[in-house]
């Protein structure tokens, strides 16, 4: 597992635990807010959690569509919420 020294979005050093789910605990950074996994998965975990079966999507023009819809809505969604700050 990785362990944060500093929130990955804004580097400050003030994290603080904030809840636990399941065997999962989350920390809060007190300074912009960011909710994250603590300690963060390895990279061979998240490999085994986000493998090639993890999007079931089709690799024909529809599934590329879909996939680019999925795509601009979930960056759109991430803008929103950084227009906020």
């Amino acid at each position: 597992m990785k362990h944060m020294k500093s929130c990955v979005n804004c580097r400050s050093t003030r994290l603080y635990y904030a809840f636990s789910v399941n065997d999962y605990r989350l920390i809060e950074c007190a300074d912009c807010d960011y909710l994250g996994m603590y300690p963060q998965p390895t990279d061979a975990a998240l490999a085994d959690i986000y493998g090639e079966s993890y999007a079931l999507l089709s690799e024909d023009e529809s599934g590329s569509e879909h996939a680019g819809k999925l795509k601009r809505a979930t960056a759109e969604h991430y803008l929103g919420l950084i227009e906020r700050y």
